[in-house]
């Protein structure tokens, strides 16, 4: 820090205690920038929004934070993706900070007073990496249309029938695997889900519904065909439920109806 100096009246100046650190720079050549993987993607209803704030209070002094120059001759965006993209669609020019310290790891924890970093974010992070666990686990959502169920997923992929917080925290930390049994298993119950859904249609998509199919088939005799055969005469019966627990009594209502030697 600066050496503290007195002006001509003894008083010290509150710009004596400022030391400047970093420059901001300005550029309107948005192609010397580009996007990094393992970064959430960009999401345009935010940019959106950004646009509008941006247009109402001219809001162009926030600097977005970059790497040093790649050898593709490009500013890799480490923080603030969304203001590029508001920036460049305004025209405006971007006002930039180049940081050797940081890093794509430290991302997340930045934006945590922003726009949170959800499931979906950390998912696309580990399949740019190339984690092969999280590839299978977005391929196997897209495959059974579980869009944005990622706690049933996750339940699923690890072998067990009962939500476990542990086993997010791990997913979300990059922890998350998935041995080859466990995929067969997960398969038969991705099949067996959307046998259902053919049937009851969107009304029992939702994680209350799925997490009460999961503790259900979690009994060692429970007949799948059995349920789904009784789907197709039953399905009104599929209605109005607004938690697991409700959900759980239709199903066990339904599986039994007329066949005891059935149980659940």
């Amino acid at each position: 820090m600066k050496a503290k100096k007195k002006s001509a009246n003894g008083t010290v100046k509150m710009t004596d205690f400022i030391e400047k650190v970093s420059e901001v720079n300005e550029t309107k050549q948005y192609d010397l920038f580009c996007f990094v993987k393992g970064n959430r993607g960009v999401n345009q209803s935010h940019v959106n929004k950004l646009i509008a704030k941006i247009k109402r209070k001219n809001l162009r002094e926030i600097p977005i934070y970059v790497g040093p120059m790649n050898k593709d001759g490009k500013y890799p965006i480490l923080d603030g993706q969304h203001r590029f993209e508001a920036y460049k669609t305004l025209d405006l020019p971007i006002r930039f900070i180049i940081v050797d310290y940081m890093t794509i790891n430290d991302v997340p924890s930045m934006n945590s007073t922003k726009l949170s970093w959800g499931n979906k974010d950390y998912l696309q992070r580990y399949v740019d990496k190339d984690m092969p666990s999280y590839i299978y686990y977005k391929k196997f959502m897209e495959t059974y249309t579980l869009d944005n169920k990622f706690s049933v997923v996750t339940t699923i992929l690890n072998g067990v029938y009962k939500r476990e917080r542990g086993l997010e925290v791990d997913f979300v930390d990059g922890r998350f695997d998935i041995s080859d049994t466990a995929k067969q298993n997960a398969e038969k119950i991705g099949v067996f889900l959307g046998n259902v859904f053919d049937v009851l249609g969107k009304e029992v998509k939702n994680s209350f519904f799925m997490f009460a199919l999961l503790h259900a088939i979690s009994h060692k005799n429970f007949n799948k065909e059995h349920f789904v055969g009784k789907l197709k005469k039953r399905s009104k019966m599929f209605s109005g439920c607004v938690n697991t627990l409700q959900w759980y009594d239709v199903i066990k209502k339904v599986y039994k109806l007329r066949n005891q030697k059935y149980k659940v």
